[in-house]
């Protein structure tokens, strides 16, 4: 059985220094490991690659960045109500009954911290990317699927004392 592949690289059409940018897998569980970790008090245990569709069953939230660039794309952060409630509680050190703004500001600051290290990475490597702001979606099942014009989208499943979380990042092709 071959090896998957654990690599995004993208290669750029701009002439920059660098033609590609390369993401491994690992250093983005790194960068989640380091940020829940230092900022949250949440470590994990498990780090699973999910391949297939997956179908969200119950009440999630979403938090999701994209980036544009010479690499464009998207990263979302997913969990269950009651594990943003958590991570907003240990964040902001209040605790929350229901998702308010406070809540949903404190996921996607987490989706902006990963998304962060992401892009200072790629620059690293000689790209110029931009983020977005955050965006929170909330609802309840749900199903997540690769889009066919996406050069690398991993789902990448966390477990951790408070529960489950996940993490997608998915690149776009770029244009010719």
């Amino acid at each position: 059985m071959p090896e998957e592949r654990r690599e995004l690289d993208v290669s750029a059409t701009d002439g920059t220094a660098s033609d590609h940018c390369s993401i491994r897998v690992e250093h983005l569980v790194e960068v989640v490991k380091e940020i829940f970790s230092e900022f949250l008090g949440v470590n994990f245990h498990a780090v699973q690659t999910i391949e297939e569709e997956v179908v969200f069953t119950g009440k999630f939230l979403v938090s999701m960045i994209g980036f544009v660039g010479t690499v464009s794309g998207l990263l979302a952060f997913f969990c269950s109500r009651s594990f943003a409630l958590t991570l907003a509680k240990r964040l902001l050190g209040m605790p929350f009954p229901s998702v308010t703004q406070e809540v949903r500001d404190a996921l996607g600051e987490i989706a902006n911290m990963i998304a962060g290290n992401i892009k200072k990475h790629c620059e690293e490597q000689g790209h110029f990317i931009q983020i977005s702001i955050p965006s929170v979606l909330e609802g309840d099942n749900f199903n997540l699927s690769r889009r066919p014009d996406t050069v690398f989208s991993r789902l990448l499943q966390f477990e951790s004392e408070l529960g489950n979380f996940f993490i997608q990042i998915s690149i776009q092709k770029l244009a010719v």
